[in-house]
């Protein structure tokens, strides 16, 4: 007797129908899938494989040193067939930089802004002075200096800094330190203490807007310590790489022996902390976009010449988290106040006097330390700026002056925020 004779009538009749409903089943997914690719064949999209993105980036960096405007939109030939590459890049906005560069004339310029809600580059562009001929500022290749970490921190470092001490000690911008000496000295004397209340109490807020060292290095000792420090910092993503188009050199920290180092690092008082301007660019847009940092990305899609639909285009992807939510809008305050009463306060005066930008919301940090080997000053400035109806942009400024200073990066901030945000009411 067969396994199938042994099986009850009734069971039988139930297997033959299942069997039957299976059959079917298989036969009516395959027709139309069959169906979908016969259909498909004919309108096939090919798919940008790794080999051909790693040309269009090769393509980029070898036609396009970003020291002039790079079209919005370029072609890459790869083998046999063309592709059309459209970029993040607003033309206006890159001609606006350059010409601030050219009519200011640093020794050195590097500029990036950035859509805090996508992670787009709206512009990216470097300078060096023709005349100038210190070998670190003019090598023989152009170096794309907005992906370059060479540069010093500096006081760019505090927004980590206030930050951690929010987060581990509830130290908040109406809490005070008290200060002894110059506020942008750092002596072991200055120090000392950790007195809260005095004579020469200061809060927070104003500390940040002035950029005060020892303020911040006490924050580092008695606030925040080494392990929880080098912790925010690398949520922050310093010390990690950052996923880019282009290669972006990693942005590195101080590792501290002691309380004093400890202080350096906090205040941003050393020259191992080191900082590219994209990076820099991104920490401001976490704070104007709920505390998320998104993937920077310079190219939006890719065609073929005969393809109406694109074989690549960038998704939105979030890559970091630095700030809690309880935490963005002090930061904000933090970095509002420093542009409207602290260190950037005469680049954006003419800002809040205007009708168009007085209503917005803009915030920064502003950096500066000499670095010899540079042959002169860094000056910094990172921020952004919301409009009234929520249009954001971020923008990071390295400006390096020798003797003769000309303007502050914040005023080219100001002017890139200004002309972006005002252009988009007008078109």
């Amino acid at each position: 007797m067969s396994w199938f004779e042994k099986i009850p009538k009734r069971g039988r009749l139930r297997l033959a129908v299942l069997i039957f409903l299976v059959y079917g089943a298989f036969r009516v997914c395959h027709y139309t899938r069959s169906g979908e690719n016969s259909a498909g064949n004919a309108d096939r999209v090919p798919v940008l494989t790794p080999e051909m993105q790693g040309e269009i980036k090769a393509g980029v960096l070898n036609h396009y040193d970003f020291y002039e405007a790079v079209p919005e939109t370029f072609t890459v030939q790869i083998e046999d067939q063309y592709l059309r590459v459209q970029t993040t890049l607003d033309s206006q906005l890159e001609e606006r930089l350059f010409a601030l560069f050219k009519r200011y004339r640093p020794r050195l310029g590097a500029a990036v802004a950035l859509d805090p809600a996508t992670g787009k580059i709206l512009a990216m562009g470097n300078y060096r002075h023709a005349a100038d001929s210190h070998p670190e500022l003019n090598p023989q290749e152009k170096k794309n200096l907005c992906l370059s970490s060479k540069f010093p921190a500096a006081s760019l470092i505090k927004i980590v800094t206030a930050n951690a001490a929010m987060e581990k000690s509830g130290f908040y911008p109406h809490h005070s330190l008290t200060v002894e000496g110059d506020f942008h000295t750092l002596y072991k004397k200055q120090l000392r203490n950790n007195k809260t209340t005095g004579r020469h109490a200061v809060p927070l807020r104003r500390a940040f807007a002035l950029s005060i060292n020892s303020y911040f290095g006490k924050l580092g000792i008695f606030w925040i310590g080494k392990s929880y420090f080098l912790e925010s910092a690398e949520e922050f993503y310093f010390e990690k790489q950052i996923d880019f188009d282009l290669p972006v050199e990693k942005s590195t920290l101080q590792y501290p022996q002691n309380d004093y180092e400890l202080a350096e690092l906090a205040c941003g008082y050393n020259q191992v902390t080191k900082i590219s301007p994209l990076h820099a660019g991104l920490i401001s847009a976490a704070i104007a976009h709920n505390g998320n940092i998104l993937q920077p990305y310079l190219i939006e899609e890719v065609r073929t010449e005969d393809s109406e639909r694109p074989i690549y285009q960038h998704e939105k992807v979030e890559i970091g988290h630095p700030i809690d939510p309880p935490h963005v809008a002090l930061m904000q305050e933090l970095m509002e106040n420093t542009v409207k009463n602290g260190t950037a306060r005469k680049s954006f005066s003419h800002l809040f006097k205007q009708r168009t930008s007085r209503q917005w919301k803009i915030g920064g940090k502003t950096g500066n330390l000499s670095v010899a080997e540079l042959g002169g000053k860094c000056d910094w400035f990172t921020g952004y700026a919301i409009d009234a109806e929520g249009k954001k942009i971020a923008v990071s400024v390295l400006m390096v002056f020798g003797g003769i200073w000309t303007i502050h990066s914040s005023y080219i901030a100001a002017e890139l925020m200004r002309f972006y945000l005002s252009s988009a009411k007008t078109s």
